[in-house]
């Protein structure tokens, strides 16, 4: 799965406030996009995401997943560490079947709804359907939801696709069949809906077999062992032990890629930066401070990068 960046808005071309159109429509044309934060990669978007590649098959330019960067700057919000590392997103994008495009959110906070569907997707991207969460808000001041993106597409001649919020205790979710269907819960009494923020409730409690649920896949965490962070290992014993500053791991001064569970001792299994397996063991976090030690394999010796599945706490 591919992912693209983009930055800046307002030109006429391509150049420094329009570079996405550098690289011409999404797919070459007639793709199917869905709108979203996209920082759990869960199966709410994983339903999102099946929802824009069907849209995208049948338009010809595939499946895309349309995130903004820079939102927490822009916003105020305080520094955390994402749960998807960055370099373990093209593993998930490929398992979920589409590719990525991030736009400033900068660039585009300014825009009304329509000058951003019509306008950034359809006519500078090439977009031939959206598809979004029945709670997603967008457009300058957050004036446009999911009525207002439907209205728009229909008018503009775009597939509209509507998903009520996938709730935590249900399925893997199920495609509509028709252009705006929905599909899962949220209705009055239903469950909470299957989200990042419940992903995280779940790690800060060390419940990893939940947050695997929520996200469709076990939770993995991903440590840079370059040497970028205070180490020692890989020592006897296939250990790597890892340590660093709590204060600072939030704000990317660690070894830790993405957000790690509560302190604890978890069963795991690890793979190296190529996805290859490293065998299995169990993984001791504290604060500040980690031991990973593997059971069978051929281990972590030589790794630069240690992808960790969080499978369940055994403490």
């Amino acid at each position: 799965a591919a992912s693209a960046a983009a930055g800046g808005c307002g030109g006429a071309g391509p150049g420094p406030d329009r570079p996405w159109l550098a690289g011409g429509a999404l797919g070459g044309g007639g793709a199917g996009v869905a709108l979203g934060k996209f920082d759990g990669l869960h199966r709410g978007h994983a339903a999102l995401a099946r929802e824009a590649a069907g849209v995208g098959s049948r338009g010809g330019g595939g499946g895309w997943l349309v995130s903004f960067s820079g939102m927490a700057d822009a916003l105020g919000w305080a520094p955390r560490l994402p749960l998807v590392a960055p370099p373990d997103r093209p593993r998930v994008l490929a398992g979920l079947g589409v590719r990525e495009l991030v736009l400033p959110f900068a660039a585009v906070r300014g825009m009304d709804p329509r000058e951003f569907l019509v306008g950034v997707l359809q006519r500078d991207l090439g977009v031939c359907g959206v598809c979004c969460g029945r709670n997603y808000r967008f457009g300058r001041g957050a004036s446009g939801d999911a009525d207002t993106l439907r209205e728009i597409c229909v008018e503009a001649g775009m597939e509209p696709r509507v998903l009520e919020l996938l709730s935590a205790g249900e399925g893997r979710g199920r495609a509509g069949a028709g252009a705006g269907a929905e599909v899962g819960g949220g209705g009055a009494g239903a469950t909470p809906p299957c989200s990042s923020t419940g992903v995280r409730e779940c790690l800060a409690v060390g419940n990893v077999a939940e947050a695997g649920d929520l996200l469709g896949r076990p939770h993995r965490l991903v440590l840079d062992v370059s040497g970028g962070a205070p180490r020692s290992g890989p020592s006897p014993g296939a250990a790597v032990e890892l340590a660093w500053d709590p204060e600072e791991a939030a704000k990317g001064g660690s070894g830790l890629l993405n957000q790690p569970p509560a302190p604890g001792v978890y069963s795991v299994t690890a793979h190296g930066a190529a996805g290859e397996p490293l065998g299995a063991g169990r993984l001791e976090l504290g604060e500040g401070q980690l031991c990973l030690e593997l059971d069978g394999g051929p281990g972590a010796a030589g790794s630069r990068m240690l992808g960790l599945d969080l499978l369940v706490r055994l403490d």
